[in-house]
C-alpha cells in the first residue's frame, strides 16, 4: 500500500506547535455563543416580513422624512438627505422589545445606515 506524502506542516517539524493552535482554537470557540447572532438574524427576518414592521416603518419615514444624520456628515455639506430605511438606535439584536418603540426608530439614509449596521457588529 502506498504512503501519503508528508503534509508541509509534517516536513517541517511544526505537528506540536499546529496541534496546539488547534486546541487554543478550539477553546475559544467554545466560549462564544454561536447562537446569538442566528437568532438575531432570524428575529430580523421575522420583523421585516411582518406588516405590523411595514406599518411602523411607513411612520417613522412620514414622521422624520430626512436623515437623522447620527455621523454629522449632511450637515458638515450643508444636504438635507432624505430617509431611506428606518434604523433601530439600540440594536434588534440586544433590544427585541424595543422592536416597535417608535422613540428606538429613526429614519437613515442607507450611507448612514450601513456605516451604523457596521459598527454594530463590529
Amino acid at each position: 500500500m502506498p504512503r501519503r506524502p508528508p503534509s508541509h506542516s509534517e516536513r517541517l517539524g511544526r505537528q506540536a506547535s499546529d496541534a496546539a493552535y488547534e486546541r487554543r482554537r478550539r477553546e475559544v470557540h467554545d466560549t462564544i455563543d454561536t447562537d446569538a447572532p442566528v437568532r438575531a438574524l432570524a428575529l430580523a427576518r421575522q420583523l421585516r416580513h411582518a406588516k405590523r414592521w411595514e406599518r411602523v416603518r411607513q411612520l417613522v419615514l412620514k414622521r422624520h422624512p430626512t436623515c437623522a444624520d447620527p455621523y454629522g456628515w449632511h450637515a458638515q455639506d450643508g444636504r438635507v438627505v432624505l430617509a431611506q430605511q428606518v434604523d433601530h438606535i439600540l440594536p434588534l439584536a440586544t433590544h427585541p422589545h424595543l422592536a416597535y418603540d417608535l422613540a428606538n426608530l429613526q429614519g437613515l439614509c442607507t450611507q448612514c445606515h450601513a456605516t451604523k449596521s457596521a459598527q454594530e457588529r463590529g
